[in-house]
């Protein structure tokens, strides 16, 4: 099995417990900019993740708030090259550290500059189109949220349709000893959007929306999921 990792989808989840299904010898994960899934990918059975875009813009952020990820470094980098002030970019783009959940009224305004700066704006759709252009399919795909661990579950039994050996057992061992999907340090999505931005970023990543039949902007994916629950 060959996992394709997009990060802030629920990646570090779906590495654990899929390596606890099949094994770990018997998953390869392919990290964001990287071709190491590429040989024999035509022969494996190619698991994808993907977030609905409103959802992951706010994680990627939030990530970045906290000083976190390639692509918050690549941002500032670019920005201060510019600006010549690294603290200046950071604190016009990015939330501030005393607030806890990242959803204050500031918080929230500079989200709303940096999502729509043009170095952001569409990135999500862009990794997609990056990342999955090389893997001649994607056998199944995880939408983070909600329905991520019956989907997981529904790519296990595709795969073990097709010969690959499950192990049922350890997998709901793990699932039972986890508590939630991740923890959650930013508001809810439908705080940093009005109805302006979320038009704004359903026309720049409609070719998500289309293709995955997401309806709008924060649907269909939640910020965590109670595993015990289910």
């Amino acid at each position: 099995m060959l996992y394709v990792h997009n990060p802030k989808t629920g990646g570090t989840f779906l590495i654990r417990h899929l390596a606890a299904a099949v094994g770990t010898k018997n998953l390869r994960v392919a990290e964001e900019n990287s071709r190491a899934g590429n040989a024999g990918s035509a022969k494996a059975f190619v698991v994808g993740s993907v977030r609905e875009p409103c959802h992951q813009y706010v994680s990627l952020w939030a990530y970045g708030s906290r000083k976190q990820g390639s692509f918050h470094s690549t941002f500032l980098r670019t920005i201060s090259n510019n600006s010549g002030n690294a603290s200046w970019v950071q604190d016009k783009y990015f939330a501030a550290r005393r607030s806890l959940f990242l959803n204050e009224s500031n918080d929230i305004a500079c989200f709303r500059r940096w999502v729509t700066h043009p170095l952001v704006l569409g990135v999500i759709t862009a990794r997609v189109a990056t990342m999955f252009t090389w893997v001649p399919q994607v056998d199944c795909w995880v939408t983070t949220g909600s329905n991520m661990v019956s989907e997981m579950k529904g790519c296990l039994k595709q795969f073990a349709a097709q010969g690959g050996i499950v192990d049922w057992g350890t997998l709901e061992f793990r699932l039972n000893a986890s508590v939630v999907l991740n923890h959650v340090h930013h508001g809810e999505c439908e705080q940093y959007f009005d109805e302006r931005f979320k038009r704004t970023v359903r026309a720049r990543d409609a070719p998500l929306y289309s293709y995955f039949g997401w309806t709008h902007c924060c649907s269909d994916a939640a910020s965590k999921v109670q595993l015990n629950s289910l």
